[in-house]
């Protein structure tokens, strides 16, 4: 896969990845947005507590420039994702949580379809995995315009951790994150689609969610 960053103004995605009490899990979850086929993206970590992050993160930093350890402004959850927002430079915001993982052509997979299709938000189909990382469920999401406005009727189209947004559409439409934990992510679906977005899903599995006991 050809690395673009030389011919655009910042990397094609900025992936933004809140971390709270996930350190057992943040190792693998870095790794696997550093194995991406598609290379070209910036990795945000927002972290409240830098030092701590600072500990885990400083084996993979050697890996190369591409990940930003963020100061968080101890605004929890919904803080954190806005935060990473606005300093993201992508075309695409990517969002990413530290304990779950990408599989390696998620990236490119995604940044395909959008381009084809004009998609403003696109998520794929996912996998559920225990702590242990052992596969417990499958999970296939919409895929047609008509059966995302059903979905958003009762229900999220995408789980969020997989999902990429294009920049662009939400600056345009001043989006953020608002809400209240936990349906943070249905809130922001919702006003996607009343702004008139396009949505998109991935017809593969690529990415696999972490279940916990504290989720």
């Amino acid at each position: 896969m050809t690395d673009v960053s030389a011919q655009v103004k910042g990397p094609l995605i900025s992936v933004v990845m809140p971390v709270y009490n996930s350190e057992p899990f943040l190792a693998e979850a870095i790794e696997s947005i550093l194995n991406q086929t598609l290379r070209d993206f910036e990795l945000l970590i927002v972290y409240d507590d830098l030092e701590t992050t600072r500990s885990h993160h400083r084996p993979l930093s050697e890996t190369g420039p591409r990940i930003r350890v963020i100061q968080g402004r101890k605004k929890a959850l919904i803080g954190a994702l806005n935060q990473g927002i606005e300093i993201a430079r992508g075309k695409y915001v990517a969002r990413m949580d530290a304990d779950d993982i990408s599989e390696p052509e998620r990236f490119e997979k995604q940044t395909e379809l959008m381009a084809s299709t004009g998609a403003d938000i696109c998520g794929c189909h996912w996998f559920v995995i225990n702590e242990l990382g052992k596969l417990i469920d499958a999970k296939l999401m919409p895929l047609s315009q008509e059966s995302f406005a059903v979905f958003l009727a009762y229900t999220v189209p995408f789980v969020h951790g997989s999902v990429l947004m294009r920049s662009e559409f939400v600056r345009k439409n001043s989006l953020r994150y608002g809400g209240v934990e936990l349906n943070e992510d249905y809130d922001l679906w919702i006003r996607f689609f009343e702004k008139g977005a396009k949505f998109a899903n991935a017809n593969d599995f690529l990415f696999k969610y972490r279940e916990r006991a504290d989720s």
